[in-house]
């Protein structure tokens, strides 16, 4: 965590020095005014995921019937004086697209049955900062726990888009991934515990999110 932690110190100073001051203010205002500032998710993120998930998904489906309906006539297996690496290679395509299926399936799913009826929402109080699906509380941490707040651009394939993650480091966070009144994880002594993502398809720039959380642990490091 520390050379990470190294490794993006630039790239977090130059986060805050771009961000939409405006904003920030409007948050904190609201978060003094109301104790309480949520972020939902993006509507159109959500619907293009799911738009290109369904794509890739069928279109995969349509692979996969190809394959079972007419295997000779695919390029992969012309070569019959090599049956062992047509068999190979048969094993090497049913895997990709099963394992194609399997994560365009898992995002088509998640973008139009979960999304729009348990959306994920960062909420931030004066007291904690959560990440919640639905009811449930996946992430949540106390200001009094944090020590860091951080964010680092994640790698990307798609030309043009760097995706940005928001993360904390902490003395203690709560588990809200089991059933019940979620588990308090707590690090030893001169310890912290990085608590993962904290923002999904966020309708507002993560960088400023980013930002906001940095200026309200610093006001909690302030008041102690």
């Amino acid at each position: 965590m520390q050379q990470w932690m190294a490794g993006h110190e630039a790239d977090m100073e130059r986060t805050l020095q771009r961000a939409n001051q405006r904003k920030i203010q409007r948050w904190l205002w609201e978060l003094d005014q109301r104790s309480e500032v949520r972020f939902g998710v993006s509507v159109p993120k959500a619907v293009l995921l799911g738009v290109v998930a369904w794509v890739f998904f069928l279109g995969l489906v349509g692979a996969v019937i190809a394959l079972v309906v007419d295997p000779p006539d695919l390029i992969l297996f012309r070569d019959p004086s090599r049956p062992v690496v047509g068999v190979l290679q048969l094993l090497f395509l049913v895997l990709m697209l099963g394992l194609g299926l399997l994560l365009f399936g898992a995002a088509a799913v998640l973008a139009t049955f979960v999304v729009p009826f348990r959306p994920p929402r960062t909420i931030v109080t004066r007291d904690s900062v959560a990440l919640q699906w639905g009811r449930r509380i996946q992430v949540q941490s106390r200001w009094s726990d944090v020590v860091r707040v951080l964010g680092r651009e994640r790698y990307s394939r798609i030309p043009f888009h760097r995706p940005w993650e928001v993360s904390l480091l902490t003395r203690a966070f709560l588990d809200g991934s089991l059933p019940g009144r979620p588990r308090v994880k707590e690090a030893g002594p001169g310890e912290a515990i990085p608590t993962g993502s904290i923002t999904w398809m966020s309708a507002q720039s993560s960088r400023d999110i980013f930002a906001f959380l940095v200026a309200v642990h610093q006001r909690t490091e302030v008041r102690r």
